[in-house]
């Protein structure tokens, strides 16, 4: 969902809560509503509080989900990036190959995963196959010890530890709101805004005036959540900045050590 959608769900939320306040105010006489406000404005309230924590908790869990998505991504960027900074210890052909499987990888989340995870919110086989590379050359790697075999070592344990960090990601791309849910939330919302449609208010300005502002505060929360709703689709979606700045430095280091060798 992007803000212009959002924007015009909730205006014709308002409209239809505005037009449906009126009709309600010229169809039913006052008095005839003020007879079921008293047992109609006790079920509100209790309907009411329910759906307040029922909306609550939708609204911390699609939060929490992307606050996870988020630090799976910095985890795992900086894993690499970790990763690119060791290669520096072991032997140059195996510091440039690990180095290229980096940047093969980083370039494929960026450019095939992140509109994988937008479009279809699965991964990137382009992307798996790369993360596989990176796991096959570090693993291949051949030192006798020192410090290259424990460069060597930390490097497959930071792999392993961007390998979960990317489960989690692609996991977290696809962790929404269930329709069952969605349905629920959508329904209560219309039982909610009857209510408020059929109040025992006298003045016509007034009933039609509460029936919006209903309508308008109960549309933009449940928009919020809808655009909250996938990590990484709409327009609230994670960005892949944080691994285009990792490709960049990656590179720089590649650029470093390559100044280096000619010096030496």
């Amino acid at each position: 969902m992007t803000y212009g959608q959002g924007a015009l769900i909730v205006a014709a939320c308002c409209v239809i809560a505005a037009t449906m306040g009126f009709a309600a105010f010229r169809l039913t006489h006052v008095d005839l509503r003020r007879n079921h406000h008293e047992v109609g404005g006790m079920i509100f309230l209790q309907v009411g509080v329910v759906y307040g924590v029922v909306l609550a908790f939708v609204f911390a869990q699609v939060f929490e989900e992307i606050t996870v998505a988020s630090d799976a991504v910095n985890a795992e960027r900086g894993d690499l990036h970790a990763i690119a900074a060791l290669a520096s210890a072991l032997p140059p052909d195996s510091a440039r190959a690990l180095r290229e499987a980096i940047v093969g990888y980083v370039d494929a989340v960026i450019s095939e995963e992140w509109p994988a995870m937008d479009e279809n919110r699965e991964e990137s086989p382009v992307a798996r196959a790369r993360f596989n590379r990176m796991l096959l050359v570090a693993s291949g790697i051949d030192v006798a010890g020192g410090e290259a075999a424990a460069a060597r070592d930390h490097i497959m344990d930071l792999l392993l530890d961007a390998q979960a960090s990317r489960a989690t990601r692609i996991h977290e791309s696809g962790n929404g709101v269930p329709q069952l849910i969605w349905i629920l939330l959508i329904g209560s919302a219309v039982l909610l805004q009857l209510f408020v449609v059929f109040s025992g208010t006298e003045y016509m300005y007034s009933h039609v005036m509460f029936s919006t502002t209903f309508s308008l505060l109960v549309s933009s929360i449940l928009v919020v959540i809808a655009l909250m709703n996938y990590p990484f689709s709409g327009s609230m979606r994670l960005s892949s900045s944080e691994f285009a700045a990792t490709l960049a430095r990656v590179n720089q280091s590649f650029h470093d050590a390559g100044r280096s060798a000619e010096l030496n």
